[in-house]
């Protein structure tokens, strides 16, 4: 599998037609922070633009009598062979948001799979305690670091 095959997925939305995400990476990194005194309101809706109109998805394809491509826009009016955000079937564009999302693995669920540490727990262990005999080592590697 290839670098791109990894990064992009085929989902079916419920309006019938079915178009290929993209996962978004550090270079998408704009559109998904907290902006330093913007709020997590405008932040999440700059995400959710940018997830529906990112220009590495694919096309919306509609199957049917006629095969229908449009690529959705985030601008006030489309041109031929576009939609714009504005136009989409709510229930389509949240189901494209929530797949770019978990996909890219910015969902909870995969935040806590992130963590490196248990809640409460600090890192690092336990400190080694100051009279721990270094010459015991079991491959006298530290005994002859000391000389």
């Amino acid at each position: 599998m290839n670098y791109r095959d990894r990064n992009r997925k085929s989902i079916k939305l419920p309006s019938g037609a079915t178009i290929v995400i993209a996962k978004l990476n550090t270079f998408n990194e704009p559109f998904i922070i907290t902006r330093k005194g913007g709020d997590e309101l405008a932040a999440g809706v700059r995400l959710a633009k940018f997830a529906l109109s990112n220009p590495n998805n694919s096309v919306m394809v509609f199957q049917g009598e006629e095969v229908e491509r449009l690529r959705i826009v985030d601008k006030p009016v489309a041109e031929v062979g576009e939609i714009t955000i504005a136009d989409l079937d709510q229930e389509d564009a949240d189901i494209i948001v929530q797949e770019v999302i978990k996909f890219s693995g910015l969902d909870n669920a995969s935040r806590e799979a992130r963590k490196t540490f248990p809640e409460g727990q600090a890192p690092g262990g336990e400190p080694p305690s100051a009279g721990h005999d270094l010459s015991r080592s079991p491959d006298g590697a530290a005994e002859a670091a000391l000389g």
